[in-house]
Order: C-alpha cells, then sequence, then structure tokens
C-alpha cells in the first residue's frame, strides 16, 4: 500500500501540557493515507478513491468532560508504547517520552467521530503495519481495524477544530453529494491535519465521508 508524505510543522496533536510526560514537540514528516481524486464537485468537494487504511481507534463516552482529550491520550499512549512490544524505547517523534513497547511513528491525518454515546477517534497507522501485524494494545479501550479500499467525499476548510464548525461542514457536504451523482454510505467524520495550536488560518480540516455511486 503506497503512503503519501505530509509534512507538519510542530508534530502533530497536543503539546506537552497534555500528555504526561512529555518533554518536547519536534518537526516531523508524516504519512498521509493514499488516495487518487477520480472526481470534483465544484471548487469545494474532491471524490477520493482511498487505498486501505490499517487504524488504531479509541473510544470514551461522549459526554465525558474533555471525551477528544481522554481519546487522544489512549491514542498517544498506545503509539508511545502501551503496546505489545520487546523493549523500552523512546520516542522521538513529536514528542520525547519513554514507555515500554514497540514505538509506532504517528501519522497524519487524525479521524474522530460520535457513535450513539461514544466519542472515537483513530490514528492511522503507517504503511508497514496491517491489522495482522499491528502491535496489540494494552488497554481495552483502544483496538486495531483496516478500513477497506473505498471511495470518500471530502470538504475542506481551515479554522476552527470544534465539533460546531464540522457539524455545518458536514451540512455543506451532504447537500453538496444531494445534487451530484454520489450518495453517503455512512456518516460523516471529522479529519484533523494539524494540531490544535496551529495557526487557525493554515489549519487543514475536512468533513468527509464515504460514498458510491447513485
Amino acid at each position: 500500500m503506497r503512503f503519501k508524505k505530509w509534512t507538519l510543522a510542530l508534530g502533530v496533536l497536543l503539546a506537552a501540557g497534555l500528555v504526561g510526560g512529555c518533554a518536547m514537540i519536534l518537526p516531523s514528516m508524516l504519512e498521509q493515507p493514499y488516495y487518487t481524486v477520480i472526481a470534483r464537485l465544484g471548487d469545494a468537494v474532491e471524490i477520493r478513491d482511498y487505498a486501505p487504511r490499517t487504524y488504531a481507534e479509541s473510544s470514551v463516552p461522549a459526554d465525558g468532560p474533555e471525551p477528544r482529550r481522554d481519546a487522544f491520550r489512549l491514542l498517544f499512549n498506545y503509539i508511545a508504547g502501551a503496546n505489545a512490544g520487546e523493549n523500552k524505547i523512546d520516542m522521538t517523534i513529536p514528542v520525547a517520552t519513554e514507555r515500554p513497547g514497540a514505538k509506532i511513528d504517528m501519522t497524519a491525518p487524525v479521524s474522530t467521530s460520535n457513535e450513539g454515546s461514544d466519542y472515537r477517534m483513530r490514528f492511522f497507522l503507517p504503511s508497514k503495519f496491517t491489522e495482522e501485524n499491528a502491535p496489540a494494545p494494552t488497554n481495552p479501550a483502544v483496538r486495531i481495524g483496516t478500513v477497506p479500499a473505498r471511495i470518500e467525499a471530502a470538504i475542506r476548510y481551515t479554522g476552527s477544530q470544534s465539533e460546531e464548525k464540522n457539524i455545518v461542514m458536514r451540512a455543506r457536504l451532504l447537500d453538496a453529494l444531494a445534487e451530484s451523482t454520489w450518495k453517503p454510505t455512512g456518516t460523516p467524520s471529522a479529519m484533523f491535519y494539524n494540531p490544535p495550536f496551529s495557526i487557525p488560518f493554515l489549519r487543514r480540516n475536512e468533513a468527509i465521508v464515504a460514498v458510491e455511486k447513485k
């Protein structure tokens, strides 16, 4: 499976105050799931053909005080070493810490969604991992899965990474699809390519949904 490289200043997601024990944020070259743009709806929406993607997903109660932070912490702990591994390895990108297990490089983007009473977040794993060979999480709140090859529609925007803004963009995405030859086959989710402390107008955020021809 091929992956594109995506450069993000200051690493990806949350600084030391969010994740205990983190020493610093470092620049990194991050993998982005590979896709081909096969159509466009106006200037705003891309129809993308994605290759399969292996991910780590966390799930926390959506009504908790800070579900995004809690979900991120679980996944950060997983990639930092809370997984089945042979040695303790110092993690250098995007933060410096030491945890048991195998080091896993972070990739962009991060995917989030609300499903029922749960808030779910995904980190897409580097291309060398599959669902079969990815290190097993030590926390049962984290699971490994695979998104099969499929076509998705995406609308990109900058600025706020809030749920309220993404709801607006999801509605615009669905409106654009309603007037096209494509129809959604699932629930739209949010994709964030930049850390929340990045400059708002330089952020890349997306609302995205699986689609098929009508």
